[in-house]
């Protein structure tokens, strides 16, 4: 079932990295936060190691009072796209508040993730970190909700601020990928 869930995010195309070349990687990016809003790192993959990257982040995001959390997705999957283009939503923002979120493209990661203690089947897949960069619990999947709106995804985007460590957070339904709307 698990690998199931990766395959449903899987591009159409049996060749992904020539259906979406991967562009240049710059050094991890930052957005600025708004006040106590979402601040958004893309972790370099040419940089120091994925397990360096989260554990400077999560340290940085815990001095300053926030909530760092690991986002793990790809250009290719659909529902990661439409949670990248609906991230400035209300609803997202306030989700999300006080939150740093560490962006992971799966692809050029994927030799790192186990060794950064980053275990997921399906993504977009989001989890919060403790101080030193470690996953606290399971997280949250894109499975959680019944749609891709800013509506159906801020519910449970939100309970990631009271994640306990290793409690799992339990999707409302369970919705096979391709019955999602992209739109």
């Amino acid at each position: 079932m698990m690998f199931a869930l990766l395959l449903a995010c899987l591009p159409p195309s049996a060749e992904p990295a020539q259906a979406d070349p991967a562009p240049e990687a710059a050094p991890a990016t930052q957005e600025a936060p708004a006040a106590e809003g979402l601040e958004w790192v893309i972790l370099d993959p040419k940089g120091a190691p994925l397990s360096e990257q989260l554990a400077q982040h999560a340290a940085k995001a815990h001095e300053a009072g926030r909530l760092p959390v690991a986002y793990l997705g790809a250009r290719w999957c659909a529902p990661c796209k439409v949670f990248k283009k609906q991230r400035n939503a209300p609803e997202i923002q306030a989700a999300l508040a006080g939150v740093t979120l560490l962006e992971i493209d799966v692809d050029p990661w994927m030799s790192q993730l186990g060794d950064a203690g980053v275990k997921v089947a399906a993504i977009p897949h989001w989890f919060p970190l403790d101080a030193q960069g470690k996953p606290t619990g399971p997280g949250v999947s894109g499975d959680a909700w019944k749609d891709l709106s800013p509506g159906a995804m801020a519910p449970t985007l939100n309970t990631l601020k009271a994640h306990p460590k290793g409690s799992q957070i339990q999707a409302p339904g369970e919705v096979t990928p391709d019955a999602r709307s992209t739109d």
